[in-house]
């Protein structure tokens, strides 16, 4: 038996109720939920790849800065004005302790110390712009992630590239 329309609860006076039924609210906001959370694992996905990408940026600018000086102190090495000598490093190795005349040493460290790049040239200054004796000694080495140079001129070493 069929049920007569006009008696349908969803006929009033005889003419169709308007709005949305409460199943159709739901997978309404069932769907809409499924898709919020599909443009927010988009958005977490793309903040997670930009700071990766930043701090990659950031590791080989600092990696590119501590080259340039690297390199700009290695070429001075042994530079002389012709008015003075270039003061030779004394090694200290576990077979022997000799003075070799050199203007660029390096020493390998054990175990988790870091390796040491010492650099003699003349200048009125050392690699933290701190006035010398007209000779600078500057010594480069690895804290941490850190690259310091400790120079004759100073007492503290200072850092160069993070």
């Amino acid at each position: 038996m069929a049920m007569n329309p006009i008696s349908h609860p969803a006929f009033a006076n005889g003419r169709r109720e308007k709005g949305f039924t409460l199943v159709e609210l739901m997978v309404a906001a069932t769907l809409s939920l499924v898709l919020l959370t599909g443009v927010l694992q988009i958005f977490l996905a793309s903040k997670t790849s930009y700071n990766l990408q930043n701090g990659l940026g950031r590791l080989q600018e600092n990696a590119r800065f501590a080259l340039d000086i690297l390199s700009q102190n290695i070429g001075m090495a042994g530079f002389n004005t012709g008015t003075g000598t270039i003061p030779s490093f004394n090694t200290a190795n576990t077979t022997e302790n000799t003075t070799e005349n050199a203007a660029l040493y390096v020493t390998q460290a054990n175990g988790k110390a870091s390796d040491v790049v010492e650099i003699n040239y003349q200048s009125a200054t050392d690699c933290l712009n701190n006035v010398t004796a007209g000779t600078a000694t500057d010594r480069y080495y690895l804290n941490g992630t850190n690259l310091e140079c400790l120079g004759n001129g100073s007492a503290t070493p200072g850092v160069l590239a993070e």
